[in-house]
């Protein structure tokens, strides 16, 4: 299977930029 490298890091990083504002406000909170 071929796969764009550039498609799936596109992909990966609105996946984990996701991730990260979702979890930011908690981890704030438990590190404050």
């Amino acid at each position: 299977m071929v796969v764009n490298d550039d498609a799936y890091f596109l992909i990966y990083r609105v996946v984990l930029a996701a991730i990260a504002s979702k979890l930011a406000p908690t981890v704030g909170c438990v590190v404050a």
